[in-house]
């Protein structure tokens, strides 16, 4: 295991693949377009760096197309990439983090109305008990 300047720890293999990969073998040229995304990955995995804050554009541009679709096809992803100044995988994950979100404020809320829901009975069942003890204490 290596590490960058900035702390990142990182298999040596990937380094020496990335370095394979990126080798300027005029054999190897037309293999490229076929490792793109692995590079663009393992670059990423490198050179550790978050979505951190997004621009408010960027933002509002990731939660229109989400708000059309949940999941993103390779070229609407590529472009959405291009539009909004991120990479694909950030694009991806973004989706990811999305639906999770999206996922956990269902079950919140699906919690929050069975609560709601369950109100009425519990005051019906305890005015019934209170009558109940009312009666039984009169006795």
């Amino acid at each position: 295991m290596s590490s960058s300047p900035d702390g990142f720890a990182f298999d040596d293999s990937m380094g020496s693949l990335l370095a394979r990969l990126q080798a300027p073998n005029s054999g190897t040229r037309h293999r490229h377009a076929e490792f793109e995304d692995e590079i663009e990955d393992i670059q990423e995995d490198l050179t550790f760096s978050g979505l951190g804050n997004l621009s408010p554009q960027q933002a509002q541009a990731l939660e229109h197309q989400f708000a059309i679709n949940n999941y993103q096809t390779r070229a609407t992803r590529a472009e959405l990439a291009r539009r909004t100044n991120l990479t694909e995988r950030q694009v991806k994950i973004w989706f990811q983090n999305r639906r999770l979100r999206q996922r956990q404020e269902k079950q919140t809320d699906k919690v929050e109305d069975d609560s709601k829901s369950m109100f009425p009975v519990v005051v019906v069942l305890f005015l019934i008990f209170m009558v109940l003890y009312e009666f039984l204490a009169d006795d």
